[in-house]
């Protein structure tokens, strides 16, 4: 369960997320976070959409790139970036950036299954398969996951 100042870490790349703000706390219209991105450590986070939820990101310290459907942008410290519904985005750099995700859906939950270091790759894939409410991989990896996803799934 969420609670603010609980902080998760993505084995795969190395991102922090700091809940600030949870779904219970909001009345699930938001999920507040702080998330650092680590410069050239770990793996980048793959192209992905949010079919039904905004995000909106201020970066507080450091440098993010992000590509934004067919757009490349950095970003620094106090520039803003909202990200509506059904974009395809990915973002990797240095920075450490306040997230927001409107409405919370089952994010946290989502978070929460993809950052347990004791989960093998097959729980991850089953867990963005049961959650693609709140997340979809986007180009040839959303293919796949479309493919596989059920069938890890139902095995986890």
């Amino acid at each position: 369960m969420a609670r603010p100042g609980l902080t998760l870490t993505d084995p795969t790349t190395g991102q922090t997320i700091t809940f600030l703000q949870t779904a219970a706390q909001t009345d699930g219209a938001l999920l507040q976070m702080e998330s650092t991105h680590l410069a050239g450590k770990g793996g980048t986070p793959p192209s992905h959409k949010h079919p039904a939820q905004d995000e909106h990101f201020e970066v507080l310290d450091g440098e993010l790139q992000v590509k934004l459907g067919r757009r490349k942008l950095v970003l620094r410290k106090g520039d803003v970036l909202d990200v509506p519904a059904g974009t395809p985005h990915a973002m990797h750099g240095g920075a450490t950036v306040r997230w927001e995700v409107r409405p919370a859906l089952e994010t946290e939950a989502f978070l929460a299954e993809v950052c347990n270091p004791h989960a093998a790759a097959a729980s991850r894939l089953a867990a963005a398969y049961r959650h693609r409410a709140e997340f979809r991989l986007t180009g040839p990896a959303g293919v796949l996951l479309a493919l596989f996803g059920r069938f890890a799934a139902k095995r986890a």
